[in-house]
């Protein structure tokens, strides 16, 4: 129903007219350009030769990641506002993109000095983490008197090092006394760990004080490259630390500069975005000496349009027709205000394949109301109502994004509907607020009190759901002209559903139900086995289709999660409520309650508002797309004009 109508193009261009004509047709946004050399072109089209270049693509990608780069490395120093997550992309005309453009040079010599600025602050910082850590180093020794070149005199050898804390330092000295007594053994400090000393021992004592200090699990600490005393060479590192950061602030206001052309460089990104995509438009078309073609795929009512702009302006040629029988064209949903936000659902599923239809206008008020039942409090509707809202007004939005702004607003009127109807606001706050109870009366009736009366009225919902299925499957049956299969196999099963549900009722209507399923299970016995060889296959197969009738009560009776998730949302909402009360009713009584309740519910919002999605979508892809949806549908992707950073501004559009 809202898959829009496509046609095929033919265009025909002279090579000198390429790039230009590619301009515009970016420009127009609208034509899906398909491989000529695939398997759904024209043959007569596949053995040209194929258009485009790599090496220039390559090349265009590789600019376009050094100015990503550059501008990751650029964005803490840019000196402007944040801006919002949801803001919208500044707009850029034609004329400035190409401006930027003639700086190419320019700005991609200040998006490589970049990475030569930021190249040397990860040296001047790995300098200063060196730095730091030889004054760490050094901190436990600031007491060791000698310079730390000294290691060795004519007759003796100076050894610094560290023991465990745990060493027995009187045992230690003792042998060192008995075993090597021309040594002299110095405590410079401990910490939990390590205890520090060093030891100076006459030459010929080497092998010896090497045992006694293995046995005692001594570690040499060696100062590598310093010379002068502990307390010189950490003067010597702070100092050294103090230019390096000097230096450091001087790279970075070097960046500063080069930030002011973050604007600029965004601006060169899209245009090399732009310019990628066109390039890569080339792998799918075909050339002679001096003509190229091109085929795609544009909406139908747009078709002429594209055609008269591009005769008028080229010299080319241009045809147009229609899709044939077993074409498979690219989809392209297009619904109004209410229903699109819900086509996200649709996508996520899978798209219709051609000649089917969508099937968002006909979800889209069940998942709506499924939404609201599950949820069902009227406060969480007025909260996600307002969100909704505040979004789609205050920020210019495109794709998921505004789709997902959309939902939230159309769900949460929904579920203020319902939480009005079955007096949940808040869960019982205003209940305990007021100390009244029920502060504000349902206009229906509360589930909590009456569970089996939400229950059946979730089954009621749930049969005229899975009966609009059906009513969808025969319609596509129809449109196939499938007329005996949709009388037979859809049309039978009404008769009997309806049938044994108003038998079940009884009185009157008793009668008339025990009829129709009667005349439905007729129907069934003598059509469903229809395709068997033989007599008897054929009605025993029609006998065993009865057996679908579980399938389809154990549909119906899925739905009652509408009644599980419509109690959890309560009874969680009142217990967070009941839990905010109990300091009493004092100052600092309701001073908790509010805490409780914003924290509480809060929380009760988002995990309920995430079960409600998931469990409304799977009413729809289980119980409602599987007896009917036909997926599979080619994405349709125009070629167009694909940016990050701005909007491009067309000189007609001021």
């Amino acid at each position: 129903m809202a898959i829009v109508e496509m046609r095929r193009l033919t265009l025909i261009g002279m090579n000198s007219d390429k790039d230009r004509i590619l301009r515009d047709l970016m420009k127009f946004g609208v034509v899906d350009i398909i491989d000529l050399q695939q398997q759904d072109a024209d043959e007569t089209l596949s053995v040209l030769e194929k258009d485009g270049n790599q090496e220039e693509v390559a090349q265009l990608e590789n600019e376009l990641a050094r100015i990503r780069g550059a501008l990751d490395f650029l964005s803490p120093y840019r000196v402007k506002q944040k801006k919002s997550l949801f803001a919208p992309r500044r707009q850029v005309s034609v004329d400035e993109m190409a401006k930027t453009a003639d700086r190419r040079q320019e700005l991609m010599e200040a998006a490589d000095r970049v990475y030569q600025y930021v190249d040397r602050l990860n040296r001047l910082k790995n300098e200063v983490t060196r730095l730091e850590s030889d004054i760490a180093s050094l901190g436990p020794w600031r007491d060791y008197p000698l310079p730390l070149e000294e290691t060795r005199t004519k007759s003796t050898v100076i050894v610094t090092g560290t023991f465990p804390a745990s060493v027995n330092e009187e045992l230690l000295r003792l042998d060192l006394m008995e075993n090597a007594a021309e040594s002299s053994l110095y405590k410079i400090g401990q910490d939990k760990d390590y205890s520090y000393f060093y030891i100076i021992y006459h030459r010929s004592l080497e092998g010896v004080i090497n045992e006694i200090l293995k046995k005692y699990d001594f570690s040499r600490v060696i100062f590598r490259g310093m010379a002068g005393t502990v307390e010189e060479n950490i003067a010597r590192c702070r100092a050294g630390i103090e230019e390096l950061n000097v230096e450091r602030k001087l790279v970075e206001s070097q960046i500063q500069e080069i930030a002011a052309l973050a604007d600029d460089l965004e601006v060169l990104y899209d245009y090399f975005s732009i310019e990628t995509e066109k390039r890569k438009a080339l792998f799918n078309i075909v050339r002679t000496s001096s003509t190229f073609i091109l085929q795609g795929w544009l909406p139908a009512d747009q078709s002429e349009n594209v055609k008269a702009k591009l005769e008028k302006k080229w010299d080319c040629i241009v045809e147009l027709r229609e899709p044939r029988p077993d074409e498979d064209y690219p989809i392209l949903l297009r619904n109004n205000a209410f229903v699109k936000p819900f086509e996200m659902i649709t996508r996520f599923y899978n798209l219709p394949k051609p000649g089917t239809f969508d099937p968002s206008a006909v979800m889209a008020p069940f998942f709506c109301m499924f939404f609201g039942l599950m949820l069902g409090d009227a406060g969480y509707g007025i909260v996600l109502t307002i969100a909704g809202a505040i979004m789609l007004r205050k920020y210019k939005t495109e794709g998921i994004i505004r789709d997902i702004f959309g939902l939230m607003f159309y769900c949460g009127i929904s579920t203020f509907f319902w939480g009005a109807m079955f007096g949940s606001w808040f869960g019982n706050f205003f209940d305990i607020l007021f100390n009244k109870t029920p502060a504000i009366p349902p206009l229906w009736f509360i589930p909590l009190d009456d569970p089996m009366r939400m229950l059946m009225w979730s089954m009621i919902f749930g049969a005229v759901h899975v009966f609009t299925a059906m009513a969808a499957q025969i319609y596509m049956l129809v449109k196939r002209r499938e007329y005996f299969a949709a009388i037979f196999d859809v049309g039978s099963w009404y008769l009997v559903l309806i049938g044994v549900v108003l038998f079940a009722v009884g009185g009157a209507v008793g009668p008339v139900g025990k009829y129709m399923a009667l005349t439905g299970v007729l129907m069934l016995v003598l059509t469903q086995g229809r395709h068997k060889k033989g007599l008897f296959s054929k009605l025993f197969s029609g006998i065993l289709s009865l057996y679908n009738i579980t399938g389809y009560f154990g549909d119906v009776l899925s739905y009652s999660r509408l009644l599980a998730l419509g109690l959890a949302t309560g009874v969680v909402a009142n217990v967070i409520n009941i839990m905010g009360a109990l300091p009493g009713r004092s100052v600092f009584g309701f001073i908790v309650l509010f805490i409780v309740f914003l924290v509480g519910q809060t929380f009760n919002l988002a995990i309920n508002l995430l079960g409600s999605y998931v469990h409304a979508s799977r009413l729809q892809y289980v119980e409602f797309f599987g007896r009917f949806y036909e997926s599979g549908g080619k994405v349709f992707k125009p070629f167009k004009r694909i940016t990050k950073y701005t909007n491009i501004k067309d000189e007609e559009d001021n």
